[in-house]
């Protein structure tokens, strides 16, 4: 696996110089946040809280409380 930073120009993303890799696929993360995605990603946050704190609110774990 290679990481290359590149910019989103709004229609194409440009890296800043061509990797010496044979043509391949590739996944695209944009880091940027999507106000589209926002109300979603919150709801995903919600479920994960609920399902930490299932896992991380019981006895046995209580003695890492009192370190």
């Amino acid at each position: 696996m290679l990481a290359i930073k590149g910019q989103f120009d709004g229609k194409h993303v440009v890296l800043p110089k061509t990797p010496h890799i044979a043509k391949c696929p590739v996944i695209v993360v944009f880091e940027a946040e999507v106000p589209a995605m926002e109300s979603e990603r919150g709801d995903w946050m919600r479920v994960q809280e609920t399902a930490l704190a299932q896992v991380w609110d019981n006895e046995e774990d209580a003695v890492y409380d009192r370190l």
